[in-house]
C-alpha cells in the first residue's frame, strides 16, 4: 500500500481553520499540520507544513488526480518533491482571491517535511492564478531557495518557474 492517510480538519473559531493529516505508511509520519487565518477574502494567512504553492499538478491532492502518478517533470523539479518531501514544506503564506485572481506567496524552510532549516536561508514561493472565464485558469509560479541535504552542507541552488492552464 503506497499511502495511507488519516486527515482531520475544521473550524476552530470564524475565520480560522486547521488540518492535519498522518501517514500511517511511512511510520506514522506527519505530512500536513497547518492553520488559515482568514482575515478577508482577499487576504489570508497560513502557518504550519502544507504544500509549497508553484503548479497546478504539485498542489492538486493525490486523491484528486486523473492519473495514477504525477508527471516525471513534476517529481524532479516541483520544490518539496525534488527532494522527497511530498511537495510540502514548513512555512508561511498569504493568500487571496479578488475579482480574477488567486495569489499565494510565502517563506519556507526548503529542508522539506518533519525537519528543522538545515541553512541559514529561506526559500521564497509565488503562485498567481487568473480566471478570466469560469473554465480558463491560467497562471505562473516561483520558486527560489537553496536546499543543503544536511546542517553545515554546502547548499544547491534551487531556482524554479512555471506555468500552467486548465480548461474545465
Amino acid at each position: 500500500i503506497p499511502r495511507a492517510r488519516l486527515s482531520l480538519d475544521g473550524t476552530l473559531v470564524k475565520n480560522l481553520r486547521f488540518r492535519l493529516t498522518a501517514d500511517a505508511v511511512k511510520s506514522p509520519a506527519l505530512i500536513d499540520a497547518l492553520l488559515d487565518f482568514q482575515f478577508k477574502p482577499y487576504l489570508g494567512l497560513r502557518v504550519g507544513q502544507y504544500y509549497v504553492p508553484f503548479s497546478l499538478e504539485s498542489t492538486t491532492s493525490d486523491s484528486e488526480l486523473d492519473v495514477i502518478y504525477r508527471s516525471q517533470a513534476v517529481i524532479a523539479l516541483a520544490p518539496g518533491r525534488d527532494i522527497g518531501a511530498q511537495g510540502r514544506d514548513i512555512g508561511a503564506m498569504l493568500t487571496g482571491k479578488h475579482s480574477i485572481v488567486e495569489y499565494f506567496v510565502g517563506l519556507f524552510n526548503g529542508a522539506g517535511i518533519n525537519r528543522l532549516d538545515t541553512n541559514k536561508n529561506k526559500d521564497v514561493s509565488a503562485r498567481i492564478i487568473l480566471r478570466p472565464v469560469k473554465a480558463l485558469a491560467v497562471g505562473g509560479s516561483l520558486y527560489g531557495g537553496q536546499y543543503s541535504a544536511s546542517q553545515g552542507a554546502t547548499p544547491v541552488t534551487r531556482n524554479r518557474a512555471g506555468l500552467e492552464g486548465r480548461l474545465t
